[in-house]
């Protein structure tokens, strides 16, 4: 048994997505959130640079607080020395079209209404 079907019996509202190829991050996230009909969704990626059990602040911020998104912005992440300079390299191309380029985190929680709002937008990147 493969450990998405594992995970699959012990959690059944858990849904698993296979693309035929890599369509790339941003279209793996816009699909998963095509899928997900929850009150929140939660965005992460599967490097655990962030510690999954933090979705629970997460969850616990932007309902006392009625956000309608929150970011967790990683501190004091180790990376190995290629990936922190491909990394600021990538930062400094982006913010020469958009200053708050790399601002922002995966590790996201947001509500169902942003989430709808997202799915209606043309362009070709939202997040």
């Amino acid at each position: 048994m493969g450990c998405y079907k594992a995970i699959k019996i012990k959690k059944p509202f858990i849904v698993g997505v296979k693309l035929r190829k890599n369509f790339g991050q941003h279209n793996a996230l816009l699909c998963g959130v095509n899928l997900a009909h929850a009150n929140y969704i939660v965005t992460i990626d599967d490097d655990l640079e962030q510690n999954p059990d933090d979705i629970e602040k997460l969850y616990n911020l932007i309902k006392t607080e009625k956000f309608d998104l929150v970011y967790a912005i990683p501190i004091n992440i180790k990376k190995n020395l290629l990936r922190s300079f491909v990394t600021k390299v990538y930062k400094k191309i982006s913010r020469i079209e958009n200053k708050k380029a790399g601002d922002g985190s995966a590790f996201r929680i947001f509500s169902k209404s942003l989430r709808n709002n997202l799915l209606d937008h043309d362009g070709p990147l939202f997040f």
